[in-house]
């Protein structure tokens, strides 16, 4: 390995360790505990060299954003190969959002402006809206598969419908995540999840194309099923 190449690897491995220090803060003390000042101190290297790869706290936090849609987006194409039926892939690429967020709660944090993070980011990460593109492909192939119905009332097409509908279960498995992060009950939130996933499996028959039909299957589902399953646990 020639000087040029060593000296760029030795870089990358400070800038990782910038980064690494930066989420172990977070874990430890909480979003808002974070300055260069103590990312230096965790490193053992000066304030002025942490700006040598970081302009300041948002850049720091832009590139942790980054590599949290990055892992989400490997772990989704991960689940996704993993399975032939887009109904089952749908499920465990789902599964896999879900476990990020709990195996990473501090990228999540990140990710979506939670936990004291507060920045702001011209566009949309390039790695989100490939997570985007692949969940409504997914669903489109969902609805392809199951000779899914369009309500007569729907304005748009087939992939507008599938655009609502992803934004609608991205938004139901946000919910249940920051519901646990929140309350800290793990076991019947992950319970009330697991159902908010089975409406793939219920549903064949989308009823109108309004957000609201993913949020239908959601209700009406656990309604039925949720009251068993707790008495069975």
């Amino acid at each position: 390995m020639g000087i040029k190449e060593r000296r760029e690897r030795e870089r990358q491995e400070i800038r990782q360790s910038i980064l690494s220090a930066a989420r172990q803060i977070a874990i430890e003390e909480g979003w808002q505990a974070v300055t260069t000042r103590k990312v230096a101190e965790r490193i053992e290297y000066s304030q002025p060299t942490i700006y040598e790869y970081f302009d300041n706290k948002e850049a720091i936090l832009m590139a942790l954003l980054s590599q949290g849609f990055e892992q989400v987006l490997s772990a989704m194409r991960s689940a996704k190969a993993q399975h032939e039926q887009p109904e089952a892939q749908l499920l465990a690429m789902s599964h896999a959002y879900w476990a990020f967020a709990f195996r990473c709660p501090e990228l999540y944090q990140v990710m979506h402006g939670l936990g004291g993070v507060s920045f702001s980011h011209a566009e949309t990460p390039a790695d989100a809206r490939a997570i985007f593109a692949l969940l409504r492909e997914t669903l489109q192939s969902w609805i392809q598969t199951n000779h899914v119905v369009i309500g007569a009332d729907h304005p748009g097409s087939p992939a507008r419908l599938a655009n609502r509908l992803i934004t609608s279960l991205l938004i139901q498995i946000d919910f249940f995540i920051l519901t646990a992060f929140c309350h800290g009950d793990y076991t019947m939130i992950k319970l009330c999840y697991t159902y908010n996933m089975a409406k793939w499996r219920c549903s064949r028959h989308v009823v109108s194309g309004s957000v609201s039909s993913c949020t239908w299957f959601i209700v009406e589902y656990t309604k039925k099923e949720s009251l068993h399953e707790t008495r069975s646990l």
